[in-house]
């Protein structure tokens, strides 16, 4: 019966590590994509040495792509802590309302 409750116990803090590495990649992808959208287009940047926060606009396009492949995992991982309750929800959608 202990055994039972220490497993519970993992999944649940795994999931909340899921949402919180969620959740700090989604803000992490607002700001570079804030910052991506403001810089100067083509090779301006870099003939001009465009830096914010001391990044240069290829590291901030690297930072970006790295936090969405970190967010694409994560994302995989909520979805799999998450199943039953998706597919729950989803056949509870597609029943016609009395």
């Amino acid at each position: 019966m202990v055994e039972a409750n220490n497993t519970k116990q993992d999944t649940l803090q795994w999931r909340g590590l899921t949402i919180l590495v969620m959740t700090l990649a989604f803000l992490v992808l607002a700001t570079t994509g804030a910052i991506l959208y403001i810089t100067p287009q083509g090779r301006v940047a870099n003939w001009t040495g465009w830096n914010v926060l001391r990044l240069s606009k290829k590291q901030w396009v690297s930072v970006h792509t790295t936090t969405s492949l970190l967010f694409f995992i994560a994302s995989g991982f909520h979805v799999y802590f998450n199943w039953r309750t998706l597919v729950r929800y989803l056949l509870l959608k597609r029943r016609p309302l009395p």
